[in-house]
């Protein structure tokens, strides 16, 4: 889904299961879930069974994926988890969840809904931490920078643009962080 197409849908959904989500799809939908997260068809007997081992599927990639949020996107899911009724969702936003595999989408009164499965906040209260929230801002600035980098230079080699990167970031990093950031940056993942 492009990101244009994300703008016509800027809600999301909160205090849902992504069991109760998941339950709700379509077989072949569950199919196209499954060979995502490896699951072998010998390995579940009915839809109910696939609806388990995809939603623990799910839930074990969170952890992870909370790791390379950005301090925008760590923020909306801190003010959720904390209760705050204040907190706000734009589509761009949406998206970065979605193609990190955080926003899960349902019909909702025949209405097209992303939601954040109350697992995701489990595991982001479990995981929360001073240590995360730095962490999610420096991804921010790693990602400025890339984008930056990319709109200003357009595709150039990654070496090169690492050392650029590198002189104006306030912090330092190893080949793998910044390959990781590289992938999850929005100018590579064309959500401008």
């Amino acid at each position: 889904m492009s990101s244009i197409g994300m703008m016509q849908h800027p809600e999301v959904c909160i205090d849902m299961s992504i069991f109760d989500v998941l339950s709700d799809f379509s077989f072949r939908k569950l199919d196209e879930s499954r060979k995502k997260f490896n699951i072998l068809r010998d390995d579940y007997r009915n839809k109910n069974e696939l609806v388990q081992l995809i939603g623990r599927s799910v839930q074990e990639k969170f952890s992870e994926r909370l790791y390379k949020l950005d301090y925008e996107r760590y923020s909306i899911l801190k003010c959720i988890s904390d209760g705050d009724d204040f907190w706000e969702c734009d589509g761009r936003s949406i998206y970065s969840f979605i193609i990190s595999d955080m926003a899960i989408e349902c019909k909702l009164n025949d209405k097209s809904m992303f939601v954040l499965p109350d697992e995701l906040f489990d595991v982001f209260r479990e995981i929360d931490s001073p240590a995360l929230a730095e962490r999610s801002k420096q991804n921010s600035e790693l990602y400025e920078l890339i984008n930056g980098c990319m709109m200003s230079y357009g595709l150039i080699h990654s070496t090169i643009l690492k050392n650029i990167i590198s002189k104006h970031i306030s912090f330092k990093f190893d080949d793998d962080r910044f390959r990781e950031a590289m992938n999850d940056c929005e100018a590579v993942q064309g959500i401008f």
